[in-house]
């Protein structure tokens, strides 16, 4: 019984390969064509499109980047005399920094609004 279930399975998987690799297409079976005509005619000179090979990694120049205005440097902090330099003070960010503060939690929700109603207590049985 299992031998002939197995065999039916081989020869459909067979029949189904031979159909999508159009062998079967002078039968007159196999899938159907898919076709964009549409997309061909809209194409603008695509006999100007050239591909030509990838030059290697190394080969490309790194990308430069700009150097950033001195307006947009924030101004310099004075370096601390010698003396100071051996105390053991951290140096604060400028005043004009921006403070890093995490935004505040959100309000916790009203008890009234996801109270559940409580069920009444069930009359004598």
């Amino acid at each position: 019984m299992w031998r002939w279930i197995v065999l039916a399975l081989v020869a459909a998987n067979g029949a189904f390969w031979l159909w999508t690799h159009d062998e079967l297409r002078a039968l007159g079976l196999g899938p159907a064509e898919v076709a964009e005509p549409a997309r061909l005619k809209t194409q603008v000179q695509p006999e100007a499109l050239r591909v030509t090979p990838q030059e290697p990694a190394s080969a490309v120049a790194a990308p430069t980047i700009p150097a950033p205005e001195a307006a947009a440097m924030p101004a310099a902090v004075p370096s601390p005399s010698p003396a100071a330099a051996s105390a053991s003070v951290p140096v604060s960010a400028p005043s004009s920094a921006p403070a890093l503060t995490p935004p505040p939690p959100p309000p916790p929700p009203s008890a009234a609004a996801h109270s559940a109603p409580t069920p009444s207590p069930a009359k004598g049985k």
